[in-house]
């Protein structure tokens, strides 16, 4: 660069002054005097008041505040319901899901058949016929105490069982139950005379 090309872009800069505090010491070197220094340069310059230093703790509290209103907005805020398949929905409930099981039991005796009374003493060779109720088709057992009568499925409905209980000579009073899916129906027999 040549001497011409370096005065053009001292040109362009425009001129520059050196900060007070160079010129307060040349001056000073140089002899001046402090009133005189002043006189030429100016009254010292104001020192800069920097704003105060925020607290550093406020922007968590903000980013949080953000992050708590967005989750209450997402609990409060109802979400569509899902739809499902319908073969792949299962039945719920409060518990076992029971069916209502009925025992109804007739006597046939002497060739005739009649609903079974309660208390009344029925004659040896007397037999019962059962006839099962169920809300639900299921799996039953029917027994009269510890001996099992009958074992099988029956529809929802009314089902006569087909099996009979002949009574016998002095038989003691025993209850007849039926059972299936934790329900239970029985009857209590009175004993039969000798």
């Amino acid at each position: 660069m040549t001497d011409a090309e370096l005065d053009l872009k001292l040109q362009e800069l425009g001129p520059v002054e050196p900060p007070r505090g160079v010129q307060a010491r040349v001056l000073t070197a140089v002899g001046v005097s402090d009133a005189r220094v002043a006189a030429l340069i100016g009254p010292e310059p104001l020192p800069l008041r920097m704003p105060p230093a925020r607290p550093r703790w406020r922007w968590p509290i903000a980013v949080a505040s953000v992050a708590m209103a967005a989750a209450a907005l997402y609990a409060v805020v109802p979400s569509p319901p899902e739809r499902a398949q319908p073969d792949a929905l299962v039945p719920r409930g409060f518990g076992d899901i029971r069916p209502s099981l009925g025992l109804r039991v007739a006597v046939r005796s002497s060739g005739q058949v009649e609903r079974l009374r309660p208390g009344q003493a029925y004659q040896p060779g007397d037999t019962l016929l059962f006839r099962v109720s169920s809300s639900v088709p299921v799996d039953i057992v029917l027994r009269r105490g510890d001996a099992v009568l009958y074992r099988g499925a029956v529809p929802a409905g009314d089902t006569d069982l087909p099996v009979g209980y002949t009574l016998e000579a002095g038989e003691a009073a025993a209850p007849f139950v039926v059972e299936g899916s934790g329900a239970e129906a029985r009857f209590d027999m009175t004993a039969v005379p000798r």
